[in-house]
């Protein structure tokens, strides 16, 4: 059964999603928490991603993360931005939104995939490139 696509949570959503978690890392009580506050404000979006790395690197098994890597993955994406100098301001230019796809074993790595994938499959005319976690809308 196909799961659909949620953008915006409840807050029993989140606790649904959240609990499996809770109950099989205790010991990361305060990450969870922190990823709860945010998602229920819809804020700091690679705080939640980065919160994802975090219990994903205590836990022994994934099963428990599934829903919500999966919520992850469905609500929050990749904005990538050009940065053009215009005098003494810069000015931004969205280029392209990505999915988030959670495969790999750490932020860092992630980071420095998508930052090789946007490098090396890209071609953009700008002097700098800026990507940002953010909510879907």
């Amino acid at each position: 059964m196909a799961q659909e696509l949620t953008t915006t949570m409840t807050p029993l959503e989140i606790d649904r999603v959240l609990a499996p978690v809770a109950k099989a890392l205790p010991s990361q009580a305060d990450v969870i928490l922190d990823i709860r506050a945010a998602a229920r404000e819809r804020r700091h979006p690679g705080a939640c991603v980065r919160c994802f790395f975090q219990l994903a690197e205590s836990a022994h098994r994934a099963e428990f993360l599934h829903s919500l890597r999966f919520w992850l993955e469905q609500n929050i994406q990749v904005v990538a931005h050009g940065v053009e100098k215009s005098g003494d301001a810069e000015e931004k230019t969205e280029l392209e939104r990505l999915p988030l796809v959670l495969e790999n074993d750490t932020l860092e790595s992630y980071c420095q995939d998508m930052v090789e994938k946007f490098h090396n499959d890209r071609v953009y005319s700008m002097s700098r490139v800026e990507m940002e976690f953010q909510y879907r809308e």
